[in-house]
């Protein structure tokens, strides 16, 4: 049994208490002798920083696997009472739920900080005559530093040097380095520097403590037979193993999470060792152990069930042996000040690697004086010393400050750092006071860029959210209020640049851009901070009424030469203003967007001026025939409807916009005088197009369908499309119904425009005189042309949306109706022939003379109908085309079967023999051969148009003729 000191002994007992894991008693044996000293062996690729530190290499230890229960009791007298002592009770070991938070959060097992009962440092610079007690924040701030607190701060700096602690990171430097910084930073008489040097070395140290946050382990080995473990760890400090502390169990796991923090007080920060080794809880008693057997999954789980099971029936069941799994060693020494967060490799009892490893989080901290206020306004000295200090080279530039290093070496960031963890200064408060310097030093001449000061406000607000509850009221205090006082300073600062904001070109540059969304995110924060309104939006609304209104009298003084070009200007750089203004404003407040905000301003001031120039603008350009005035027109239209279209899909209130009634700004009779310019324009093409066009067939895609057709029709589509369509486009509206008239008209005549042009070159080329010379080919050509153009038309106005009422011409309609007067005149070509051919087979005097007739007439038709006009016509025209060589067939078949014969003595025999003449069954062979020819389509078309009644009934009649004999 073992009397200890309530202050050194309370961490220890509480932390035991808390895990609930029961510990036993009698370690059989204890030997932590140092061996070596070498470098860690953690895993790279698992470890969160690129740190390095050495640890001890205890080749020696070979534990017992005996566990104590660390029991606190009380005694008549009140003292605390710690007790090692053999478990003899067959107890269950209790383990709590794990703890989920985060693990820059979790405080499980962390022992309350001590205070420091006397602040050496402060007692002894007040002893010294360096009264900076009596002096307030406000002061140290604002004034001058004497020079009775510049030998006082000296002192403080040199004791801070004197107890540097851990060794130098990658960004840090050493004692050394410090104190050539500390003679540069405050440069004293030789006389001045010995006696302060003096002094600092007099007084006492400061008391160390480390946090071991233990974290998780990972592929840690099985001890149980299940091939699992039931992992905990303990750590202790130097050879004090009898005070180790624990983790809780975590039952079933190779890869156990923890999230436990501890805290020991340090005695030698160059010789203290932590040790940390992770243990398998195996159960108490012999029938819980021999319950195991059914947990077996190998041969290695069988082992370790007669293992547990035996070592169990050694100690008759009375308490549980645990097993060893690794251990791992922290030298103090080597440690980085600033910390480390690693993955540390697992060791066997001799030191040999072990399989597994462990995340631990490690910091040094200072002992917590009683009073802190001196050692903050020292460290607010300081800070203010080290940034004037650094800003000295920054006085001649106007460069923005956009980092620390920029104005803190890394001697400053050091010493900044070893004197706030020994003075114990909280983030908070050292990121506090170098915003609150910072602050005071942008007000007066240096420019920080406010990326960098909001990072700065940011950390200091994480800072504050993870102070104990103790400080909640931490902006009450007189540094709150400073920093309070240093938000609004930023407020003032923010809302100066908002205040301005039109004078930065956001649209083309990307530093400006980025400004302010960092001012917006720096008032944003300053809300979340304070509570309070940062005033963003009367702000940004009071700038843009004094832009608009400025804007406005421009726009008004604008002189008539430089009307279009200033307007066009203007109209790009609003959209695109407002356009990246709001992207900004949402990704700072997404609920909110710039537009919606200033809109009514801009509407106030600007829409009329506008209106003014536009309108009168609008009035020349239909006065004059000058195409320049009217694309300068048509220009401004499109962009101010763009700006129109923007502000509409901010603010959903398309009625509200008086920009967006820009048909009552320019007029219908404008609107009118565009379509006409563009027909006019598109019309004139299509002439010159039609005109060069060889008409030579080729197929080509067109509106989604592969047609037989010339280059002039695919060259006047994509005309209309590109000229013509775009004013469509950009005009129509629900508000505006003259608009459509305006199109259909103008598109109907741009079109009929073609087919005039296609129907002309048939006289000048003469077409139908060279017909069977290639003409008849030049016109099939203009046949598909006009086809493929109504089936054009079709699309687009579909595409339209549009509609046709009755008062519109249908252009579809009259240009298929072209095309079949085109193609009946095509037909009308070869209906002699057609005629002459029937006449030869219905006269014929003998069978032989009559086969050799239908013979001729089918290879005819066969040449006419299969090799020439399928190959030289589209399919549409094809119908047309059979449909009419249709007619003129049972035509002329028709007017044969009625023609009386000529009577002769042929005739008469015949007549009396009852027996029927050859011209019924060549006019039936004429009808049969043609059918074959023609009525091929698999999906049927031409049966309508072929298998009519009169069709019929001509079949029907032959056949009675042939019969009557």
């Amino acid at each position: 049994m073992l009397l200890m000191n309530l202050d050194d002994t309370t961490s220890a007992a509480n932390s035991s208490l808390n895990t609930s894991v029961l510990e036993h008693s009698s370690e059989s044996r204890q030997l932590n002798r140092k061996v070596s000293v070498q470098m860690p062996t953690y895993d790279r690729r698992r470890s969160t920083g690129s740190k390095e530190f050495k640890f001890i290499n205890d080749s020696a230890a070979d534990e017992g696997n005996k566990r104590k229960s660390i029991t606190i009791r009380k005694t008549t007298s009140g003292q605390r009472l710690l007790t090692f002592c053999n478990d003899e009770s067959d107890a269950t070991s209790q383990t709590a739920e794990p703890n989920k938070r985060s693990i820059f959060k979790v405080d499980i097992h962390k022992d309350p900080p001590k205070e420091l009962k006397i602040d050496y440092l402060s007692k002894a610079i007040f002893k010294a005559g360096y009264n900076i007690r009596d002096a307030k924040l406000e002061d140290i701030l604002h004034n001058d530093i004497s020079d009775e607190f510049l030998q006082g701060l000296y002192i403080a700096s040199a004791y801070t040097i004197n107890n540097y602690f851990g060794v130098p990171g990658p960004k840090s430097d050493g004692p050394q380095k410090l104190s050539t910084f500390l003679n540069q930073l405050i440069p004293l008489n030789s006389t001045l520097k010995n006696e302060s040097l003096q002094k600092s070395k007099n007084i006492p140290p400061p008391p160390f403590t480390i946090t071991i946050h233990v974290i998780e382990a990972m592929d840690l080995m099985a001890a149980d037979p299940d091939g699992l473990s039931d992992p905990f760890c303990k750590i202790w400090l130097n050879d004090k193993k009898q005070l180790y502390k624990s983790t809780e169990v975590k039952e079933h796991t190779l890869n156990p999470m923890w999230n436990e923090t501890f805290r020991f007080n340090l005695h030698d920060l160059k010789r203290d060792i932590i040790y940390i080794e992770i243990w398998d809880s195996d159960p108490i008693g012999f029938r819980k152990n021999l319950q195991q057997i059914k947990n077996i999954t190998s041969i290695r789980g069988c082992w370790y069930f007669c293992s547990d099971l035996t070592e169990a029936l050694c100690h008759c069941g009375g308490q549980s042996v645990d097993d060893f799994t690794g251990k791992t060693e922290i030298e103090v020494g080597n440690l980085y000040a600033e910390g480390i967060d690693e993955w540390l490799s697992l060791k066997t009892s001799k030191g040999n690697p072990q399989r597994g490893q462990l995340h631990v989080a490690v910091r040094i901290e200072a002992t917590k004086p009683k009073n802190t206020t001196d050692a903050l306004k020292r460290h607010l000295l300081l800070v203010k010393l080290c940034l004037e200090h650094g800003l000295k080279g920054n006085e001649s530039t106007d460069l923005s400050i956009f980092c620390w290093d920029q104005i803190l070496s890394s001697s400053a960031r050091t010493l900044l750092f070893q004197h706030s963890v020994q003075g114990n200064i909280s983030p908070f408060e050292d990121s506090a006071c170098r915003f609150i310097v910072i602050i005071r030093l942008a007000l007066q001449r240096f420019t920080f860029d406010f990326q960098f000061l909001y990072n700065i406000v940011e950390e200091i607000n994480k800072n504050m959210k993870v102070l104990p509850s103790s400080n909640e009221n931490y902006l009450n205090n007189p540094l709150g209020d400073i920093y309070v006082q240093a938000l609004n300073s930023l407020k003032t600062i923010c809302h100066g640049i908002l205040s301005s904001l039109h004078t930065f070109d956001i649209t083309k540059d990307e530093t400006k851009r980025v400004e302010f969304q960092f001012v917006l995110k720096c008032l944003s924060l300053y809300e979340d901070i304070t509570g309070s309104h940062a005033g963003i939006w009367g702000v940004l609304r009071t700038e843009a009424e004094t832009w608009s209104a400025n804007k406005a009298k421009d726009l008004k003084n604008i002189k008539a030469k430089d009307r279009n070009k200033s307007i066009m200007k203007f109209l790009d750089f609003l959209k695109s203003y407002q356009m990246i203004a709001d992207e900004v404003v949402r990704s700072v407040f997404p609920e909110k967007n710039y537009t919606e905000e200033i809109y009514e301003t801009c509407q106030r001031h600007l829409w009329e001026p506008l209106k003014s120039h536009v309108s009168e603008m609008a009035k020349e350009s239909r006065s004059g025939e000058e195409t320049r005035k009217k694309e300068e027109v048509l220009e401004i239209f499109r962009k101010l409807k763009e700006v129109s279209n923007y502000f509409n899909s901010v603010l959903h209130r398309p009625r509200q916009l008086q920009i967006g009634q820009l048909h009552e700004w320019f007029g219908s009779h404008t609107i009118h005088d565009w379509f006409v310019w563009k027909k006019q324009v598109v019309s004139a093409q299509i002439e010159l197009l039609v005109n060069r066009d060889e008409l030579e067939t080729k197929l080509v895609e067109f509106a989604g369908r592969h047609e037989k057709q010339t280059a002039s029709v695919k060259q006047t589509s994509d005309l209309i499309q590109k000229e013509f369509y775009p004013i469509w486009e950009l005009v129509s509206d629900s508000n505006c119904p003259e608009c459509v008239a305006f199109f259909v008209l103008g598109l109907h005549s741009c079109c009929m425009k073609y087919a005039e042009s296609l129907i002309e070159l048939i006289h000048l080329r003469k077409l139908s005189n060279n017909f069977h010379s290639g003409g008849r080919k030049k016109l099939c050509a203009m046949a598909n042309n006009l086809w493929s153009l109504a089936w054009f038309v079709k699309e687009i106005l579909e595409e339209s949306g549009i509609t046709l009422q009755q008062e519109f011409p249908d252009t579809k309609f009259s240009l298929q109706m072209v095309c079949k007067i085109l193609c009946s005149d095509i037909s009308e070509e070869f209906k002699r022939d057609i005629v002459d051919h029937i006449q030869n087979v219905a006269e014929s005097k003998t069978k032989k003379e009559q086969g050799i007739f239908l013979k001729e007439y089918a290879t005819f038709m066969n040449k006419l109908i299969k090799r020439e006009a399928a190959t030289d016509m589209a399919f549409e025209i094809y119908l047309l085309f059979l449909s009419n060589i249709w007619k003129y067939v049972i035509t002329a078949v028709s007017y044969f079967k009625s023609k009386p014969e000529v009577v002769t003595c042929l005739t008469r025999v015949r007549k009396c023999l009852r027996r029927a003449s050859n011209r019924c069954d060549g006019l039936l062979s004429i009808l049969k051969e043609t059918e074959q020819l023609c009525y091929f389509d698999e999906e049927g078309k031409l049966k309508n148009i072929m298998l009519s009644g009169e069709y019929k009934t001509l079949i029907k009649e032959l056949e009675q003729m042939k019969l009557y004999r």
